[in-house]
């Protein structure tokens, strides 16, 4: 605080009237917390792994959730189960780095540098105890399995829960859309639509609307065909009118 002051007065004062010390002072930070810093990282995360299932219903998505966390627990407990130290990985890094600073480091550089840890850390040493035995139980491979042993059980069916005082929910509201509904026929074979006349022109074979017969059509009724079937001269249609064009026949002069 005697630095900040000197840096800035106006931050010392406002610091010191608007924010108590327990929220960004370490000294006043509650001893039960053994993390350095707490996010909402775990939390996204989380969600990252369930957004497959957040569309299903209630109970079906806290199964799907049951299953992930319970693979996962068993996943970590089995790792934990070959670590042969006091403490996890992580921790014991963090000790051998912590020895070596010590060992480097004299009183006098940590007292300038506010490196209490270390200071600790040489006191320790020089006791001839290891830095395992001073840590809290948190980072203990014992507790860590603890942690991980226990087990999810499946939600029970509906016909084990029994009955309860609490009013039954109702079914979540379905928004209807407006206009006509669209109606899924059952399309018919080709084959039963050609006995019933129901082929269109072009899906199937052609009809003839004078003779009801199939392979030719109203417009090439009666025209010579050759061996194959095929016609001799193919049916022209007639050139559409222009705009502008004189209608009826010209008139001699």
């Amino acid at each position: 605080m005697d630095q900040i002051k000197e840096k800035d007065a106006s931050a010392y004062h406002w610091l010191k009237d608007n924010e108590p010390l327990e929220h960004w002072a370490r000294i006043k930070f509650d001893e039960a917390l053994k993390s350095d810093d707490n996010t909402n990282n775990f939390v996204e995360s989380f969600n990252n792994a369930i957004v497959k299932h957040r569309g299903k219903p209630v109970y079906n998505m806290l199964e799907e959730i049951r299953k992930i966390v319970g693979s996962r627990f068993d996943r970590r407990f089995q790792l934990a189960a070959s670590w042969d130290g006091k403490v996890t990985p992580y921790v014991e890094k963090t000790l051998r780095m912590t020895e070596i600073e010590a060992a480097n480091c004299g009183n006098d550089v940590a007292i300038r540098r506010e490196e209490f840890d270390i200071l600790e850390a040489r006191c320790i040493l020089r006791m001839n105890q290891k830095l395992e035995d001073y840590c809290a139980h948190w980072f203990l491979v014992e507790k860590y399995k603890k942690l991980y042993d226990g087990i999810i059980h499946p939600i029970p069916d509906s016909c084990m829960r029994g009955k309860t005082s609490l009013p039954s929910l109702d079914p979540p509201f379905e928004l209807k859309k407006k206009g006509r509904l669209k109606k899924h026929k059952r399309r018919e074979s080709i084959a039963i639509m050609q006995l019933q006349g129901k082929v269109r022109y072009g899906s199937g074979p052609k009809r003839c609307k004078n003779y009801k017969e199939l392979g030719h059509n109203s417009l090439t009724c009666g025209k010579p065909r050759d061996a194959n079937g095929n016609l001799i001269q193919k049916y022209k249609r007639k050139p559409k009118q222009k705009k502008g064009d004189q209608v009826g026949r010209p008139i001699k002069v």
